[in-house]
């Protein structure tokens, strides 16, 4: 239940920042799923409990889908809410994610999750790796122009999360 709480102020305090969502709409549950694992690469406390896997859109968490199933039914905690909106993560992920759209955020997450996969191989490996090939790899399977990943690419390489991985 702890988990749905937090899910649930995560998403309500997204919601005062201009950053709305809707469990009942397909696109609103993917960019959920990518905002989430976003977030946890931003360190945001209260989003660490749920386990991501590969999946066809990019990192999928299967609890996550489950407890975004029951939130309606939930009422936020105020001072929870709180918390993530004087979370200097939080708002640093605000400042990211505000305006994108599910496009965006997928190829982000996909981003994310190759650089992280590649954090610690040999060094042959990860030269093999380049950021290159990343862009490469990323606009192949999000169906996307190698412009468009290189320009989310270039954003992310703004926060200091995401330079701290290569």
């Amino acid at each position: 239940m702890e988990d749905v709480e937090m899910l649930k102020a995560f998403l309500e305090a997204l919601k005062i920042k201009g950053i709305p969502y809707n469990t009942k709409r397909f696109d609103s549950r993917l960019k959920i799923q990518k905002m989430v694992y976003i977030g946890q690469f931003f360190n945001i406390s209260g989003l660490n409990n749920y386990e991501f896997n590969k999946y066809l859109r990019g990192p999928y968490s299967e609890k996550l889908a489950e407890d975004y199933y029951t939130i309606d039914n939930i009422k936020a905690d105020p001072q929870k809410i709180e918390k993530f909106l004087n979370d200097k993560n939080f708002q640093k992920f605000v400042k990211l994610v505000k305006g994108k759209n599910g496009k965006w955020l997928a190829v982000a997450a996909e981003i994310i999750d190759l650089k992280l996969s590649l954090k610690s191989p040999p060094p042959k490996i990860r030269e093999l790796f380049d950021e290159i090939k990343i862009i490469k790899m990323v606009s192949e399977r999000k169906l996307v122009p190698k412009t468009y990943v290189e320009s989310v690419l270039n954003e992310l390489s703004n926060f200091e999360q995401f330079r701290k991985i290569f």
